[in-house]
């Protein structure tokens, strides 16, 4: 009687969480806010979620524009609550900008490009909520405005 306990378990967890090399990642929401990218926890989240550190890059392999933040040794980590969202660029006093490796590149968000948006837990760094998103432009009353679009993670592509 135990076993089909466990095995429903093992299932409503999978539905929102997957295992990934880098732990487990829960599937978050995106937004623009004030004109930038933004990971939000989804609403029916469980708790408040730590960061402990926050990566946007582009998709494809083969570019490796990156925008980084990590929470400094011995800060109070930001806590995101359900709903909450965290915007690309924004550097909390008690973060530091991740100084670019190897070959990476500063990040430039460019329209039709795919891009992944990534917290990752300050307390069990296993842990993370990540989204997969794609920029644009759209012309709304003679205007170019920008958009953004969550995408299937499963499809992994690099352009929109």
């Amino acid at each position: 009687m135990i076993r089909p306990l466990v095995a429903v378990g093992m299932l409503v967890f999978s539905v929102n969480a997957h295992a990934t090399p880098l732990g487990y990642d829960k599937q978050a929401e995106v937004s623009l806010i004030d004109g930038r990218p933004a990971i939000c926890l989804p609403k029916k989240a469980r708790s408040p979620f730590p960061i402990g550190w926050a990566t946007l890059s582009e998709a494809s392999d083969q570019n490796d524009g990156v925008w980084s933040i990590e929470l400094k040794d011995g800060a109070a980590p930001l806590m995101l609550k359900p709903g909450d969202c965290f915007s690309y660029g924004r550097v909390p006093s008690s973060y530091a900008v991740e100084p670019l490796r190897g070959k990476e590149r500063v990040l430039e968000l460019r329209p039709g490009l795919a891009y992944v948006f990534r917290l990752n837990s300050s307390v069990h760094s296993a842990e993370a909520y990540s989204v997969l998103f794609c920029t644009g432009r759209k012309q709304t009353e003679g205007r170019e405005i920008e958009s953004i679009k969550k995408v299937d993670d499963r499809t992994r592509q690099s352009s929109c």
